[in-house]
């Protein structure tokens, strides 16, 4: 697939844990790509502890969260009986496994797809507190999400459920006015939290007003 260098509009190099990534990302065809990802040992700084996150994820996929422990280079990893796992990305991918859930994949490519959703969340969700990059972010997404129902495919994977639980603080924070700017990422967060199941004790954003449905339906 060739990718034209006029549609580049982002690249971005962030250090999480153990590894510098470095995004390409692209606009095209609804197609988010990211692309390269080096590995070096390097010391980070994160902003916001996963475990909350994880633990929502753990509840609803009903398996044990196990010990999570951030070391001091900021690296997360989960421990259950003398198996651990170290990385966020793989102890989501761990957890699926437990649960032989249906938010996985049988397709190579959406599981490619999944998880570099599931890097994308796990990248700026340190980021996410700061204002300016809170809005490049639901900028990023709400563009990316309007024509797509779900982030990868057809169908509800953990990278919606993922990104859910990463973004409803700043999705309740939300005015009413962000609401209707970013109309597409309202109308994918409303579609997942009517799920009694993914949303558990978090409070119901309100969406009571119609422009989700008119102006921004859902299609692929």
């Amino acid at each position: 697939m060739q990718i034209q260098k006029k549609q580049a509009f982002k690249l971005k190099t962030v250090i999480y844990g153990s590894t510098r990534s470095i995004f390409f990302v692209y606009r095209g065809s609804g197609v988010l790509l990211f692309a390269c990802t080096l590995c070096v040992y390097i010391i980070s700084i994160m902003v916001l502890n996963p475990q909350q996150y994880l633990e929502q994820l753990a509840s609803h996929l009903k398996v044990p969260l196990g010990k999570i422990q951030i070391n001091e280079d900021s690296i997360c990893s989960r421990t259950i009986g003398n198996k651990t796992v170290t990385g966020v990305t793989n102890i989501v991918l761990s957890m699926l496994i437990e649960s032989n859930s249906n938010l996985w994949s049988k397709d190579s490519l959406e599981k490619a797809e999944i998880q570099q959703w599931l890097e994308y969340g796990i990248v700026h969700v340190i980021h996410i507190d700061e204002p300016q990059n809170l809005r490049q972010i639901l900028s990023d997404l709400n563009d990316m999400l309007a024509t797509k129902t779900y982030l990868v495919s057809y169908k509800l994977t953990v990278a919606d459920v993922m990104l859910y639980y990463i973004l409803i603080n700043a999705m309740v924070a939300m005015s009413y006015l962000d609401k209707q700017k970013y109309m597409n990422l309202s109308r994918w967060f409303d579609n997942l939290q009517q799920d009694a199941c993914i949303r558990q004790s978090n409070k119901l954003v309100d969406f009571s007003t119609n422009y989700l449905a008119s102006l921004a339906p859902s299609k692929h």
